[in-house]
């Protein structure tokens, strides 16, 4: 594998794809899981829309960042597609498996460093000092900086994408 320099590590929903008319809280909460997995259809897939960072993904694609895209999502064949129609490039997709709650952090968590840094051929130090995350769960940003990974709340990186529009 190539020396890489640079890693890019992007969540999909909240963060470049905007895909709430999908989703649904629970009275505590956490996310209507069900209701997402119901919600996830073909007809429904194709009403999602870009958020602004789609502009950052494509710029360190292009300038050779290494993309990884993790997220929480149980990927299907249309959201592959979306990915394609959207030209949404990347190197490396990790996505939660089927039949699988493990809580999001958790999640990332275990796939980036006993996977991704596994297969990079990379100590989790030099992994760490390498990769950018931008993600919007606040629980996946605190755990992230717990264990060292650099993240943007990209929250706050589309709206400052957005204020700087002309």
């Amino acid at each position: 594998m190539k020396d890489i320099k640079n890693i890019s590590i992007w969540d999909l929903d909240g963060t470049v794809i905007d895909s709430s008319h999908r989703y649904r809280s629970k009275s505590n909460g956490d996310i209507d899981l069900q209701f997402w997995l119901d919600s996830n259809t073909p007809e429904n897939c194709k009403k999602d829309k870009l958020l602004p960072a789609i502009r950052t993904i494509r710029s360190d694609y292009a300038d050779g960042s290494y993309i990884i895209i993790c997220t929480a999502r149980v990927l299907n064949t249309w959201d592959i597609q979306f990915l394609r129609d959207n030209n949404i490039r990347y190197h490396t997709i990790l996505a939660r498996p089927e039949n699988c709650s493990q809580p999001d952090a958790m999640l990332k968590e275990f796939h980036l460093r006993d996977h991704c840094a596994h297969v990079l051929k990379m100590s989790w130090t030099r992994f760490c000092m390498t990769s950018l995350f931008y993600e919007d769960s606040q629980s996946v940003i605190a755990r992230m900086s717990e264990i060292g990974v650099k993240t943007i709340d990209s929250n706050n990186w589309n709206e400052l994408i957005s204020a700087n529009e002309f």
